[in-house]
């Protein structure tokens, strides 16, 4: 963890120096308005960056001043674990038997760059594709991130109006922002209705529904977000994890172990037609 938070600090600084020497030599070197504005909006980039990086930093910080045990250090999910996914939002289609679970939480940086990243192409490619089903579970960590539980709230708002996928893309793309004012903002760029979001925010209904979640999530060892697990829905409407990766990896690790899930599975599309008529919609 040192040697990450000095790495952190280092690209911090490569970064301050960066945006300083662009800032300086903005005027030397633009030509036109467009030279101008190119150079704006690597400054906008370069920025995003930090700010992404410093609260990365902040939360490994916040978790290392966190009271440890060696009972906790090596709990966690594994392979077989069993869940329930009845209060999860889930995308992708129903004829998918492999299914990506996330446990997740909208202030965590990492579940954010996972979002901004691995997770685009996982939808692209599976999901979108009718091979995958994927499911995200409530777990807002109240402890490291107090307005998280809010936000999750907002987004079972939307999900009522068909619109959690659309919340969810935009409380990840807008982290910085919190608060009463920025939700409401959310709600009326993906349309909504505002008296009734106004009204779901302060529904105990929705918060009892996370609860849940975090509870399922406890009660199988997931401690830290964002947790994944690839695994099967079985023929009890129960997922049983295959496979257990944590932290916002790479796409090629997912992609290994959604591939390994898909080459030991049989889709509904496989299964020959007179078995596929005697199974129950």
């Amino acid at each position: 963890m040192r040697s990450a938070g000095r790495t952190m600090r280092v690209s911090s600084i490569a970064c301050a120096i960066v945006l300083a020497s662009l800032a300086a030599s903005t005027d030397s070197i633009a030509q036109s308005p467009a030279d101008v504005q190119s150079i704006k909006q690597e400054l906008d980039a370069l920025r995003a960056t930090q700010a992404a990086m410093q609260r990365e930093l902040q939360e490994i910080k916040a978790l290392l001043r966190q009271p440890s045990s060696p009972a906790l250090a090596t709990a966690g999910p594994v392979a077989g674990t069993e869940l329930s996914l009845d209060d999860a939002h889930i995308k992708g289609a129903t004829r998918a038997a492999v299914v990506l679970v996330e446990f997740s939480d909208f202030q965590c940086p990492f579940c954010a760059r996972f979002a901004a990243t691995s997770y685009a192409q996982i939808s692209r490619d599976y999901v979108d594709t009718g091979r995958l089903r994927y499911a995200f579970v409530d777990f807002p960590i109240e402890s490291l991130h107090p307005m998280a539980f809010r936000e999750h709230v907002a987004a079972n708002c939307a999900a009522d109006e068909g619109r959690f996928w659309e919340m969810h893309d935009r409380l990840f793309a807008n982290q910085g922002a919190g608060g009463t004012k920025a939700l409401a903002t959310h709600a009326a760029a993906i349309g909504l209705d505002a008296a009734q979001f106004d009204s779901c925010l302060g529904s105990e209904s929705r918060a009892a529904a996370i609860r849940r979640a975090m509870k399922s999530g406890e009660a199988v060892g997931v401690t830290g977000t964002p947790t994944f697990m690839i695994g099967v829905m079985g023929p009890d409407n129960k997922f049983k994890a295959s496979k257990i990766v944590v932290g916002a990896k790479p796409y090629s690790v997912f992609k290994d172990a959604i591939d390994a899930a898909l080459a030991t599975t049989v889709g509904w599309d496989e299964i020959p037609r007179p078995a596929r008529m005697a199974v129950r919609p």
